[in-house]
């Protein structure tokens, strides 16, 4: 039975994809740029660092200057990327969508009296830390962990030792839930914990990379995994 539950907070309970276009427009209006023309582009950028960051190949500090750096270079923008990446950070912050059924599925578990959920993301601190304890789900958290803290990110098996080992909890009654199959998934492999992968768009995967013990594509299919 699964009494612990690691919840990874962008694209499985928050959606992101609608924070990030809502935060990026708003910083490119205070800019005067055009930012429904150049998002596509950032995107593209934006998620190749990331991919680079879950593989350990880039730090966040890099990370979060160079996709804009990248940018601005792209499309020949004269503004400053260190600038322009903390007015959209503190955007980001601002914007707390949830997936539906989002905010029901962690009351629900909350009060059946039966779990203890944690938060753990990669996300960059202060941005995470608004959106989090600003949305209405927070409540049902016992605690975030987020790896600019932790000094480790998902999926090193370092991060979830720090995790155990400051939450007290057992890892063969954890039950880690996660879209991303690199960071998420790879990282309860690699610390041995149970994983449930939360894969909406029915994206293939390959057996031999990655173990799922679970794979759910709507949020509320955790119900009858974990029977609320």
């Amino acid at each position: 039975m699964s009494k612990y539950l690691l919840f990874d907070a962008d694209d499985t309970l928050f959606d992101f994809k609608k924070c990030e276009h809502h935060a990026f427009i708003r910083t490119c209006d205070n800019y005067n740029l055009n930012g429904v023309s150049i998002y596509g582009d950032y995107v593209e950028i934006n998620n190749g660092l990331w991919e680079k960051f879950d593989l350990n190949q880039v730090t966040k500090e890099n990370l979060v200057v160079e996709r804009f750096k990248n940018l601005f270079k792209l499309h020949d923008i004269a503004a400053d990327p260190i600038i322009f990446n903390t007015d959209y950070l503190r955007n980001l912050g601002d914007e707390r969508y949830l997936f539906d059924g989002a905010e029901k599925l962690c009351g629900d578990l909350y009060n059946s009296g039966k779990y203890e959920m944690y938060i753990i993301t990669n996300g960059v601190a202060s941005t995470q830390m608004a959106r989090f304890y600003g949305s209405p789900i927070s409540k049902f958290f016992k605690n975030i962990y987020i790896s600019e803290e932790i000094g480790y990110q998902k999926p090193l098996k370092e991060y979830f030792e720090y995790v155990i080992n400051q939450s007290g909890i057992i890892r063969g009654e954890t039950l880690i839930i996660g879209d991303s199959l690199s960071s998420d998934i790879k990282g309860g492999n690699n610390a041995d914990i149970r994983t449930c992968w939360y894969n909406p768009e029915y994206k293939i995967f390959s057996a031999i990379e990655y173990k799922c013990d679970y794979i759910i594509h709507d949020l509320n299919e955790l119900r009858g995994i974990l029977e609320i």
